[in-house]
């Protein structure tokens, strides 16, 4: 992430000066004060409001001293100084304008692929990042594993406790599985009392350590509150993706129906090439 930002620096800075070169080159004649709002506007969009306001001193300062540069003379001496804070709170409020709008859509994005309820993520999102996975740990021949989770005697809190403790066991798996994954991890909601955990890069081993633990924090959880509900999960480690990435999906689904008619509260667990 920080090589990541360190890059985006880079090239924001790198934007700037070829602007700045640019402008520097050409006759006063010619204004190139909007094309400053590239580095701008890729300062704002990638590192936030407080680096397009970096840019946009920076670019102010450029048009200044290169307007200066050409000698053009001016019926005032304050006017070159007039006309670049006129730039900068151009800048500023493109900057304002686009940091708004970019928070808006991320918070929309974010809101189209999570599940309002347990703010895993939703369905939609879960198969996209399902192609995703399968498709980069093909290219980098890593393993993939997925694991769908379904609540064992569900129906029977609604029934006797109410919807609302309904909803609370499924924030409560929610957050036991969150806290537990890493951040290359993706839960997500299928529907109803359906979850899948999708675990790229791990190990059979080690899936299988992260699930059993899993398992262990949510009945913990669900006996702290007396709730009668358990866990059946069907998982699978691919070593090897030759499969299309919707087939895995409804692999694990059966393995997870498979766990559900031998007994229940259960984690079944399968390595397949």
């Amino acid at each position: 992430m920080r090589a990541k930002r360190t890059t985006d620096v880079l090239l924001a800075l790198a934007l700037w000066v070829a602007i700045s070169a640019i402008d520097n080159q050409v006759t006063y004649e010619i204004g190139l004060s909007i094309f400053y709002l590239i580095p701008i506007s890729f300062a704002v969009y990638r590192l936030g409001f407080a680096a397009g306001l970096t840019v946009s001193v920076l670019s102010s300062l450029s048009w200044y001293f290169n307007d200066l540069g050409t000698g053009h003379t001016y019926s005032n001496p304050l006017m070159p100084l007039w006309n670049a804070l006129m730039r900068y709170g151009y800048f500023v409020l493109h900057s304002y304008f686009l940091s708004r709008y970019s928070l808006l859509l991320k918070k929309s994005q974010q809101q189209a692929y999570t599940d309002s309820l347990t703010n895993a993520r939703n369905s939609r999102y879960l198969i996209e990042q399902i192609r995703r996975d399968h498709d980069h740990a093909a290219a980098q021949n890593k393993p993939l594993t997925l694991a769908y989770i379904d609540l064992d005697n569900f129906k029977a809190v609604n029934d006797t406790k109410g919807h609302a403790e309904g909803d609370l066991v499924l924030q409560t798996l929610a957050n036991c599985t969150m806290a537990l994954m890493g951040e290359k991890d993706t839960f997500g909601r299928m529907g109803g009392d359906e979850f899948v955990l999708i675990l790229p890069g791990y190990t059979f081993d080690e899936a299988n350590t992260l699930l059993t633990r899993l398992r262990s924090a949510v009945h913990a959880e669900f006996a702290a509150h007396n709730w009668p509900v358990s866990l059946s999960v069907g998982a699978i480690t691919y070593t090897e993706l030759g499969r299309l990435a919707d087939r895995l999906l409804q692999d694990v689904d059966s393995l997870m129906y498979a766990v559900k008619k031998s007994g229940k509260d259960a984690l079944r667990h399968e390595p397949r090439p």
